[in-house]
């Protein structure tokens, strides 16, 4: 893979602010033009001049063209290659994670071993300083890799349903709704991607995009906490928001407000959840984490930082009441953490029903959603935390 090609798929991301090109930010000041790109490099954008000096002395470090030809690498090289580009920063270290990923997907040897020991590496980052992910963030593509839309975390067949009209249907139809579908056009058109859907049998070992996620979702997990390792990747997500009140626009509370963003958007999605599995097992105990952090400083659904309908950035309250309710229904081993997570969102709209309750505005189709999804949770919930 050269600078070229990863020029095609990604989406600008600014390297200081962690803004996405396109997506207005009225707390930093960005509204939707285009990042600019570094000229030396090509694979870091920022939101203007102000944001790249802010960040030169990191970046400068790792602003070259990448050299590294990864198409004869195989995943124990990059394995190696990985620690040491992202202990040290380097210009190949985007370069080594696409071809990680890419290794995966062809169903590359020695993929389960060599997951374990990718998210062995990936979790030594959360006790490390904030400084080694801030230069990680610095390295060309780095930022629009982690905090933009060219990393999906789909399987295949999830990849299937987003970009196809399964997606109105949110998945797999039955064979009996099929049969009663009236429009004979779309009937036929759903009835040949439901046969390709079968014929992407991933029930043999863990998807290739679980084992990506064992290395992705932890970078992004280490990027928003600091703590100590615990005996299970469950309780990764207990530690101390890195850099302090968000507010403040420090470099350590940019890094660790997206992060936080990326991370709860991409657990509570159902399609990547049910993609990823067990490697996204921190992601309740990280929600827990940040939703206390909020609430303790009188920030929980703060304008300037959250999105509409969201109790912290990422975590819209619809979105977490039912992917806790699914990691409970699944007996997943995040499940006492999703418990303490329902407890919490009945006390705090309890407290907080008023107009900036994030229930009261929700859109009523995404309320009669959350409503199905709750009835299926009290039916067969031993027992429910509502």
């Amino acid at each position: 893979m050269n600078a070229a090609t990863a020029t095609q798929s990604i989406t600008p991301v600014c390297s200081y602010y962690l803004v996405k090109q396109g997506t207005p930010n009225p707390f930093l000041g960005y509204s939707e033009s285009s990042l600019k790109r570094c000229t030396r490099c090509k694979g870091a954008y920022y939101m203007d001049g102000g944001a790249q000096k802010l960040q030169w002395k990191i970046h400068k470090k790792n602003c070259k063209p990448s050299s590294l030809d990864t198409t004869k690498m195989d995943l124990d090289h990059c394995t190696k290659a990985l620690k040491s580009a992202l202990y040290g920063g380097s210009p190949d270290l985007y370069f080594i994670i696409k071809r990680v990923r890419g290794l995966f997907d062809n169903g590359a040897e020695n993929s389960d071993m060599a997951a374990f020991h990718l998210h062995s590496i990936a979790r030594g980052l959360m006790s490390l300083n904030t400084s080694l992910l801030l230069g990680i963030v610095a390295c060309p593509y780095m930022s629009s890799l982690l905090f933009g839309e060219e990393e999906d975390l789909l399987s295949t067949k999830y990849r299937l349903v987003k970009n196809t009209k399964l997606a109105k249907y949110n998945g797999r139809p039955s064979d009996e709704f099929l049969e009663d579908i009236e429009d004979e056009t779309e009937k036929e058109e759903v009835t040949l991607l439901v046969e390709q859907y079968d014929k992407l049998d991933d029930s043999w070992g863990q998807p290739s995009s679980m084992s990506f996620c064992y290395l992705y979702f932890n970078l992004i997990v280490a990027s928003t906490i600091q703590g100590q390792l615990s005996h299970s990747s469950t309780h990764d997500g207990n530690g101390t928001m890195r850099g302090g009140n968000p507010k403040m626009k420090s470099p350590e509370t940019l890094l660790s407000t997206a992060a936080l963003r990326r991370a709860m958007e991409l657990w509570t999605d159902p399609h990547v959840l049910a993609s990823c599995g067990d490697a996204m097992a921190p992601a309740a105990s990280l929600a827990v984490t940040a939703v206390e952090y909020y609430r303790v400083h009188n920030l929980l659904c703060e304008e300037h930082l959250c999105n509409a309908h969201e109790l912290v950035p990422g975590l819209a309250i619809d979105h977490l009441a039912m992917t806790c309710m699914k990691e409970i229904l699944d007996g997943a081993g995040s499940a006492s953490y999703s418990s303490k997570l329902l407890k919490s969102l009945k006390d705090i709209c309890g407290k907080v029903w008023d107009a900036n309750c994030p229930w009261r505005n929700l859109p009523i189709e995404r309320r009669a959603t959350f409503a199905i999804a709750f009835y299926d949770y009290v039916e067969n919930a031993d027992n429910n935390s509502f």
